[in-house]
């Protein structure tokens, strides 16, 4: 069975302080980071190199966004 997890939060973003207003920094602090997991057992071969390739993508689209 394969497992796939990943962090909504990323590490990078996580360690950032909130700039500005103490009040949002107050409702950020409310979130914490969470574990999201799926079966993949169902997939093909090659849907799972594709799946790869996808969350490759979505990395560094991360980086463009938050960087």
């Amino acid at each position: 069975m394969v497992s796939l997890s990943m962090s909504v939060v990323s590490n990078q973003k996580a360690r950032r302080k909130p700039a500005g207003d103490p009040e949002l920094a107050k409702k950020i602090a409310r979130f914490s980071p969470t574990v999201l997991t799926a079966n993949l057992s169902g997939l093909s071969g090659n849907d799972r190199q594709a799946l790869s390739k996808i969350f490759e993508a979505a990395k560094l689209m991360d980086a463009l966004f938050l960087g």
